[in-house]
């Protein structure tokens, strides 16, 4: 199962529609060919990955973000707003819902897309790759000339009804995910991992930011971001280097044939603002002589240091009686920080109809992009400590006979510098102190006793199910590895930034590549 990746020598091509040069660069990545394609005239990139599935997938990702400037804000909502709006007609196609009915035809369910915090990604799954060939270069016009028209801003992000009711589709997405715990308790997490910076950004829009948002602000962040040389296109499926070259070279000419966009900095390039260690809802290690032991027997674990933070989310709404009250002032005072610990985790409280129960999460700033052997590391630590019924974590606050939560979720982003948390669920609320100083606790004891074979079963479990993955969809489990590596990767070195992609170096076990992105 070995996962050797092999690069040729560039080659360059002359395009057919635009007479650009493209250089290409093909390697094999996980026992499949890929060949990537950069315009040297443009920097439009393009990959193409020879899976031979029967179902071919289309990918346009455009790196977005959003961050705070003297004409917008980054809780405005820009990305997803955008996002929204480029199926609402194109120059050359300048109707509602032209996309959908010509995916129909070619076997399509329609066209989807996604806003991430860091991209928004476009997709199209037809079967066989002909439709997708044909819908490319129609696509491409949607994203990047956008009709953008003022009504079509009115009614697909936000308008006022003549009964005074705020309306619109964007708005009313907001409007139903704004206010629920998973939403607050990820901006409570990330505003204290990023104070500053578009990785602490609502990219879905305030319902407050959407009521004052304009279609110029839309329009405007198109044209700094939805730039030929800040997208990336990938065909997965059976289509050759030659029909690819096609359609890509027909969106390579609509491009030269518009003036050229205003030169923008790479998103994501530019440093990260330090963590504000002292900050309410952080926690740090004491490192005096009574502590050191459990600062460093949690830090060995990969779980400690100064970004590591709490937050506490117990209910808001009206509950039933006799349930224990949640004052916020009140959890605040009880939520003191564990031994060997300084600070308190944030209390947030959200609308709920069950007062009695509410949820823990804990949150720290994790390595940067290019350390992928410590992402590596740490999904399988969160694997280790509480994948199954007798992981550490859950045996002690899960599986036991007073349990403190009713499950263990761990989760992460791999940003320029990411991010690794983990969720406790279904925590009675005069149990929330309990929380955070037993889960150190049993870290702390999982480090001192650690079980080698153990985590042995677990890297082998994790190997398996990336193969079985790996053959059954080889696109699902490759396509997030390339849209990180085409954010963070380095650009110029495309054989070796694919297989950074993967987590795959050399000849590398293909296990290795399982959890990198």
């Amino acid at each position: 199962t070995g996962a050797a990746t092999t690069a040729a020598e560039a080659v360059f091509a002359v395009g057919p529609c635009s007479g650009s040069t493209w250089r290409l660069r093909r390697i094999s990545l996980l026992g499949y060919r890929f060949t990537s394609f950069v315009s040297q005239r443009t920097g439009l990139r393009a990959l193409l990955g020879q899976t031979g599935e029967p179902l071919s997938n289309l990918h346009v990702v455009v790196a977005t973000e959003a961050d705070t400037c003297d004409w917008a804000h980054k809780d405005d909502g820009l990305p997803h707003t955008l996002e929204h709006v480029i199926f609402l007609g194109s120059q050359k196609y300048p109707f509602k819902g032209v996309l959908d009915k010509l995916a129909n035809r070619s076997l399509a369910s329609g066209t989807n897309a996604w806003t991430a915090t860091d991209h928004t990604c476009y997709t199209l799954e037809t079967a066989g790759h002909e439709g997708c060939l044909n819908l490319l270069p129609i696509y491409a016009d949607h994203i990047l000339h956008p009709c953008l028209t003022d009504h079509s801003f009115v009614t697909e992000v936000h308008h006022v009804t003549g009964d005074g009711e705020d309306k619109g589709v964007v708005y009313c997405e907001m409007q139903g995910r704004e206010n629920t715990e998973g939403s607050l308790v990820d901006r409570a997490i990330l505003d204290l991992l990023y104070p500053k910076g578009g990785y602490s950004a609502e990219t879905g829009g305030k319902l407050a930011n959407l009521r004052t948002l304009t279609n110029e602000q839309v329009s405007r962040y198109h044209r700094e971001n939805y730039q030929a040389s800040n997208m990336m296109f990938v065909l997965t499926g059976a289509a050759d280097e030659t029909e690819f070259l096609r359609a890509l070279d027909q969106v390579e000419a609509s491009v030269c044939a518009k003036p050229p966009p205003p030169q923008m900095p790479r998103p994501w390039m530019g440093p990260l603002s330090p963590v504000d260690v002292d900050a309410h809802g952080m926690l740090r290690p004491l490192h005096g002589q009574d502590n050191a032991a459990t600062a460093d027997a949690v830090s060995a674990a990969g779980l400690g240091g100064p970004d590591s933070n709490a937050v506490e989310q117990p209910g808001d709404a009206a509950g039933e009686a006799g349930a224990p009250s949640l004052d916020a002032s009140a959890v605040a005072m009880r939520a003191a920080a564990p031994a060997g610990w300084a600070g308190t985790p944030r209390v947030v409280l959200f609308p709920s109809e069950d007062e009695s129960r509410g949820v823990v999460s804990i949150g720290w700033r994790g390595p940067r992009y290019e350390e992928r052997s410590k992402w590596v590391a740490i999904r399988l630590l969160w694997s280790y400590l509480s994948e199954s019924a007798a992981s550490p974590l859950q045996m002690a606050l899960v599986e036991c006979s007073e349990p403190l939560c009713a499950d263990i979720e761990p989760a992460h982003e791999v940003f320029s510098e990411g991010y690794h948390q983990v969720w406790l669920r279904e925590v009675e609320a005069d149990k929330m102190d309990q929380v955070v100083p037993r889960f150190f606790e049993v870290v702390r004891a999982a480090a001192d006793e650690f079980d080698v074979t153990r985590m042995g079963i677990v890297i082998r479990r994790a190997q398996r199910k990336l193969l079985q993955s790996l053959e059954a969809k080889p696109t699902e489990v490759l396509i997030d590895g390339v849209v990180r590596n085409f954010l963070y990767g380095p650009r110029g070195t495309e054989a070796a930034g694919a297989a950074a992609a993967s987590g795959t170096v050399g000849s590398q076990p293909a296990g290795a590549a399982m959890s990198v992105e």
